[in-house]
């Protein structure tokens, strides 16, 4: 974040909460959560590589010890 420009959003209690809840850390940073969490806009072939390079221990409902790729947990 060292330089860069800040911007502010407006959130409602629900998107607020929703986002929160994917904070690894309790230091962790939203810029840092939607950096990790939201793919960049474009085709479905970059979803599929941003998905791919998470892992399933990433999804905070999933309860499982698997570690690898999402596409592969998920049969993709």
């Amino acid at each position: 974040m060292n330089g860069s420009i800040k911007k502010s959003i407006t959130l409602d209690e629900d998107a607020y909460r929703r986002l929160k809840s994917w904070k690894r850390f309790p230091d962790d940073f939203f810029f840092k959560v939607i950096k990790r969490v939201v793919p960049e806009a474009g085709t479905l072939g970059a979803l599929a590589r941003f998905a791919d390079r998470q892992t399933v221990a990433v999804f905070p409902y999933q309860r499982s010890s698997y570690t690898g790729p999402a596409s592969e947990y998920w049969g993709c």
